[in-house]
């Protein structure tokens, strides 16, 4: 009876001891869960007053960056898919893509997910987004990116879950046509990268972005200190998290 009762006592303090490691693990798995994302009510806050796109596009000759946040790249997911709800081809049958950046591999995941962090897309300067023209063929000798490097203050900035993919919606009509398909670099980029520096002043940040149709030296996008502090500020709910990871 005697050895009955301590073994139950030693079960349930180990049993007590694992509910608690098992409290902890929850909490933190919960905590690094909010961390990583960026808060439901400020994504479509902004998304419900309309996100200004073009307020967070570089430009350099013939290529264009677009650097979007976690609620410009959900609401431009969503205006995609109103698109093709709404329009049918010349046949009548729904678009099957009307964004190129539908073909990149984690786009839906990203949206779904609502993780923090931003979206850069470096593609030719016709392309067609923000408009949709799942239709259109577009002449375009220059403009089909190979590769991007993104630097901050010099030092290089590690760019996620980087893919190449084709920068028009419909590939094989321009193949059909005879014409180019060009390409753009699409990747996710730290939620930390436009912060100030420490003494508060503003990052200065560059894209070397290689054409594979123009050799040589890279063509160099500087993003300009109102767009930086435009980005900087999307994150403005959330920067205090930011700020601590």
């Amino acid at each position: 009876s005697a050895d009955s009762l301590r073994r139950r006592e030693r079960d349930s303090v180990r049993a007590s001891a694992e509910r608690a490691r098992a409290a902890v693990a929850e909490s933190t798995a919960r905590v690094g869960s909010l961390r990583a994302r960026f808060p439901e009510a400020a994504a479509r806050a902004a998304i419900a007053r309309g996100v200004d796109g073009k307020a967070r596009i570089a430009r350099s000759g013939d290529v264009r960056a677009v650097i979007m946040s976690t609620p410009v790249f959900v609401w431009r997911a969503e205006s995609g898919a109103a698109y093709k709800q709404n329009k049918r081809d010349p046949a009548g049958a729904p678009y099957e893509i009307v964004d190129p950046i539908e073909r990149w591999s984690s786009w839906k995941s990203l949206v779904s997910g609502l993780r923090a962090v931003y979206v850069l897309e470096v593609t030719t300067e016709k392309a067609p987004w923000p408009s949709f023209e799942p239709g259109k063929l577009f002449d375009i000798k220059r403009g089909d990116v190979e590769s991007v490097e993104l630097l901050r203050d010099g030092s290089p900035v590690v760019l996620d879950q980087t893919a190449r993919i084709a920068a028009v919606p419909n590939v094989d009509a321009h193949t059909a046509a005879g014409k180019a398909v060009p390409h753009a670099i699409v990747a996710t980029i730290a939620a930390t990268t436009f912060m100030p520096r420490e003494d508060g002043s503003l990052p200065r940040i560059e894209l070397l972005v290689r054409d594979a149709t123009r050799p040589g030296e890279p063509i160099r996008i500087r993003i300009g200190d109102s767009m930086i502090r435009r980005l900087h500020d999307d994150f403005a709910p959330w920067r205090d998290a930011i700020a601590g990871r």
